[in-house]
């Protein structure tokens, strides 16, 4: 019996056929595209980013002072090549807010981007204290070998290398590709330069905040002191002048109110704050919240973002002083930061004066 010859069947090469999709990475961005019959697969594959895990809760960075020429398309591609950017916002031109996937992707856009600017202002990029915990955190971990870098893109990536030097090198590329869009993009007026700044320190973030809480004590032990002097210092006068001093009239309603509520920006940052009173009725959240939300929404177009309320909201719960205030919000409103802290700073005293003198509205 004669031996029957294997049958080969010729086996056509994936690329022959139809809707073959082939995954590509752009600035960490996964996308698909569809190949057409025939056409073969490009040589190089990137390597697709390990997925961030579940655990890690996004980090959002505030970003002010974006000129116009930067467009939403050039923000998104210079973000993403600091890392995987799970959702980016703009309002308005002038400011945004977005979301990193982990820790390093926002903390590469905070070190690489602070020094990004369009003529001679720099753009502003802001964390909130969740945030800034978060951040530093990661470093921490990182530090202790507790957490380990996202999967490298790059693949001439130095596996010998320390953790820390490991993540300096993706600073130093992405500031790198940053600057070749740039260049790419012929914007004029447009530069980049890596600012260093020291990462902020858990324990002198304690030592500050004690040394802010210490302080707030002998400031109020003084303002008593100085209360009681002043007191004491009228009822002597008094006494000799033998005269009764008029007493200050009661408001009757809210117009009466706001006579008593002061205007000049010096005075309304000035003006001494019942907190405790604040604190006893909930303003804060009762009041407060919603104004806040509201006024926001005006500034952004009609947009609102809860995430920007909270942000604001923070401020006030942490007792922080107004000046400070339009510093850190004019990451979101650059020029108008000052007149929307005024107006904020003006609402809370006129509410705490509708309780101290019991006005109903």
């Amino acid at each position: 019996m004669m031996p029957i010859a294997p049958v080969f069947t010729p086996v056509q090469p994936l690329y022959m056929h139809q809707n073959l999709a082939q995954a590509t990475t752009t600035g960490g961005i996964i996308q698909m595209r569809t190949l057409n019959a025939g056409q073969p697969p490009s040589l190089y594959q990137p390597p697709i980013p390990e997925p961030v895990p579940e655990t890690e809760k996004e980090v959002t960075l505030f970003l002010g002072q974006l000129p116009e020429k930067f467009t939403d398309e050039f923000m998104e591609n210079i973000l993403n090549l600091c890392g995987t950017v799970k959702s980016f916002k703009r309002p308005q031109y002038k400011f945004a807010f977005v979301d990193f996937v982990s820790p390093e992707g926002a903390l590469r856009a905070k070190t690489v981007l602070a020094g990004l600017r369009y003529r001679d202002r720099s753009i502003i990029i802001r964390v909130g204290e969740e945030a800034e915990n978060q951040l530093e955190t990661f470093q921490k971990d990182l530090k202790e070998g507790k957490i380990n870098l996202t999967q490298a893109v790059d693949t001439t990536e130095d596996a010998s290398l320390s953790v820390l030097e490991r993540l300096e090198n993706r600073h130093t590329k992405a500031f790198a590709d940053i600057k070749a869009v740039i260049d790419e993009s012929k914007l004029k007026d447009v530069a980049i330069e890596m600012v260093k700044s020291k990462p902020r320190s858990r324990s002198s973030s304690r030592k500050r905040k004690r040394k802010e809480k210490d302080s707030k004590k002998r400031g109020e032990g003084r303002d008593r002191r100085r209360r009681r002097k002043r007191s004491r210092s009228k009822e002597r006068s008094s006494k000799k002048r033998k005269v009764v001093e008029p007493v200050e009239k009661k408001p009757r309603d809210t117009k009466e109110l706001v006579d008593l509520v002061p205007k000049e920006t010096k005075h309304v940052f000035g003006y001494e704050l019942d907190w405790k009173r604040i604190v006893e009725a909930g303003l804060v959240e009762k009041k407060m919240r919603f104004w806040i939300s509201d006024r926001l929404k005006q500034y952004l177009g009609g947009h609102e973002d809860s995430e920007l309320t909270d942000f604001v909201v923070g401020f006030l719960t942490e007792r922080t002083k107004p000046a400070k205030i339009v510093s850190e919000m004019e990451a979101v409103l650059a020029e108008e930061s000052k007149i929307f802290v005024v107006k904020m700073w003006r609402r809370l005293i006129f509410e705490t004066l509708k309780i101290t003198h019991d006005i109903k509205t």
